[in-house]
């Protein structure tokens, strides 16, 4: 029973790292286009940006949820 919580967890460590290193490359885009004075091209970039972390954070919150009713269940680690 622990396998599937520890696979879980080790799910939500991934997306974590994955959020991290999207952060660090997208601030270096967006620096550039600042430089360039590209502002308009920045407003779509963000908005298409935040509906994928959008999805992103309410499965990783899902994961969340159904790890701690698997611990609950399974009377803790």
């Amino acid at each position: 029973m622990l396998i599937p919580i520890y696979t879980l967890i080790s799910i939500n460590f991934c997306l974590i790292v994955w959020l991290v290193i999207d952060y660090f490359k997208n601030l270096k885009k967006y620096q550039k286009l600042i430089k360039e004075k590209q502002f308009d091209t920045i407003k779509v970039l963000k908005n298409k940006k935040k509906k994928s972390r959008k999805t992103i954070y309410l499965s990783m919150s899902f994961i969340y949820i159904v790890c701690s009713v698997l611990l609950i269940m399974n009377g803790g680690f």
